[in-house]
């Protein structure tokens, strides 16, 4: 007992003597920069907490450091127009969702989150039907959307309720939590403890943690677009840590032409944009399902020129270099649409809805490696 007190005593006078040494070496200013470096910045609230797209934004505070950072709105990660030690300047961008807003210095902790709006004009939502209105019914009703991670069931009913249930072996799930969301959701994943729920105003993202112990506070959010699918998945090149993000936007933003399919890297909870696909849509197209190749840098995304014709197709875009994707084959399904896919191994996995009498439930795809396309490799049907 007493030589494991004078172990511990002499690692703490061996602790403090390190501490003494550097900041010796260093000297008076440098040991306020070292303590400054382990404290995270103030941040001084903003007079008008409010923003549009566009427009610039001046923060006040100390502890910026004279290195730049970020700032951070909602999750997405936006670089400074301007930097200094006590005060700082950013763009909002469009993507941009009200929530929070922190600043991240180059070094150190980042600051405490304060409230943050994003005034912009919300459009009526872009994910038919339009105007359907529904009560809330929880899961024990009818379940729009399901996902699951092994330990919890997270599913949408009535299109704008997400609820949480636990899976108990022998005996009804438990509820967990429940959030009305403030648009219609057309997607779930769920990846790396974190659910991205995807609808016809943008994205939101969730710690499953959070969502089973009832706390319903988006980690991240995107606006701007409305998007009918989602897929998250991990780097194949191993260049990029965290996860890579695809978003399929279905139907054009208003007033515009142009489809997109927008690519986001995530990590530590933050977004950060990477790349646009976008091509001039026909009056009736629109974008469905997308799946990112889980072996090399393609994405995946369905659609249809026009809903009842044998115009549905399957596009395959190369990604090799995520700020500039790339078309590289386009795949007629004629009236079979993949509404829903993923990629797992070496195919494409897609759910089918047809305009047609017929029985087809399921399509594979062979992927293909480089610039080999990808090729239909098997039509799954129901019993007759």
């Amino acid at each position: 007992m007493a030589l494991a007190r004078f172990t511990a005593g002499l690692d703490t006078v061996v602790v403090r003597l390190a501490v003494a040494l550097a900041c010796s070496l260093v000297g008076p200013a440098g040991s306020a920069r070292l303590q400054a470096a382990a404290d995270p910045p103030h941040v001084e609230p903003p007079a008008n907490p409010v923003a549009t797209p566009g427009e610039q934004v001046t923060l006040s505070g100390e502890g910026f450091g004279t290195t730049p950072g970020h700032v951070i709105l909602t999750g997405r990660r936006i670089p400074p127009e301007s930097w200094s030690e006590t005060h700082l300047s950013f763009i909002v961008p469009e993507d941009a969702a009200s929530g929070f807003l922190r600043v991240r210095p180059a070094e150190g902790p980042p600051s405490a989150d304060l409230p943050f709006t994003v005034r912009r004009t919300l459009p009526a939502g872009q994910i038919a039907p339009y105007g359907l209105q529904l009560d809330d019914t929880g899961l024990p009703g009818a379940a729009f959307l399901v996902e699951t991670d092994g330990t919890c069931l997270y599913g949408i009913s009535g299109f704008e309720t997400l609820c949480t249930y636990a899976l108990e072996a022998n005996e009804p799930h438990r509820f967990c939590s429940r959030v009305h969301l403030n648009q219609r959701v057309a997607d779930l994943r769920v990846r790396a403890d974190h659910l991205f729920c995807v609808g016809d105003h943008g994205l939101l993202v969730y710690r499953c943690a959070d969502l089973r112990a009832g706390t319903t506070t988006a980690a991240a959010a995107l606006a701007g677009g409305s998007y009918l699918g989602v897929d998250v998945n991990r780097d194949p090149t191993g260049e990029l840590d965290g996860l890579l993000l695809a978003l399929s936007e279905h139907a054009p933003r208003w007033g515009s032409d142009q489809l997109r399919v927008v690519f986001y890297h995530f990590v530590d909870e933050e977004l950060t944009p990477l790349g646009t696909f976008t091509r001039t849509a026909a009056p009736e197209e629109r974008q469905f399902g997308v799946a990112l190749d889980p072996l090399q840098r393609k994405a995946y995304v369905s659609g249809w020129v026009t809903l009842t014709g044998s115009n549905k197709y399957l596009l395959e875009l190369d990604t090799t270099d995520l700020s500039t994707p790339a078309l590289t084959h386009r795949e007629e399904t004629g009236h079979a649409l993949a509404a829903d896919m993923e990629a797992v191994g070496t195919r494409l996995w897609t759910g089918v809805t047809t305009t047609v009498t017929g029985n087809e439930l399921f399509r594979t795809y062979r992927l293909g490696k480089g610039t080999e396309p990808v090729r239909l490799d098997q039509i799954i049907t129901g019993r007759v």
